[in-house]
């Protein structure tokens, strides 16, 4: 059974799941502003990937609110977010189900009760 007492609720619109945090990679300029990786041992976002691909994990960039995650700590993650596709027909437009990038997720981590909003890829759905 699974405990529902993080702010993150399971009624997410696109759902949440339990894992684990298995790759924590943060970075920095010399501004302060910095991106982080974080990698997890189950698929978050079942359902939900381009062609089924899993997605394991997400980026976070150009921020000074990177917050203190740990390899180890069970985290709560809630697909919140998927771009709609480009109907315009342009070349290189976003197609959600062959480009994963532009999901957004919600992420609490358990351990420190940090939560974080983070997206798949540096980049958006479709490109730049």
């Amino acid at each position: 059974m699974v405990r529902d007492d993080s702010p993150i609720q399971i009624g997410s619109r696109y759902g949440c799941v339990e894992t684990v945090i298995t790759t924590v990679r943060p970075s920095a300029d010399a501004s302060g502003a910095g991106s982080g990786f974080i990698q997890f041992r189950d698929d978050i976002a079942p359902g939900h990937g381009a062609h089924d691909q899993n997605i394991m994990g997400v980026t976070l960039a150009y921020t000074t609110e990177i917050p203190l995650m740990s390899v180890g700590d069970h985290a709560r993650v809630c697909l919140t977010e998927v771009p709609e596709k480009d109907k315009s027909g342009a070349v290189g437009g976003c197609d959600p189900n062959r480009d994963p990038r532009g999901r957004r997720f919600l992420i609490y981590d358990r351990a420190t009760q940090g939560i974080a909003k983070y997206g798949y890829g540096t980049h958006g759905c479709g490109g730049a």
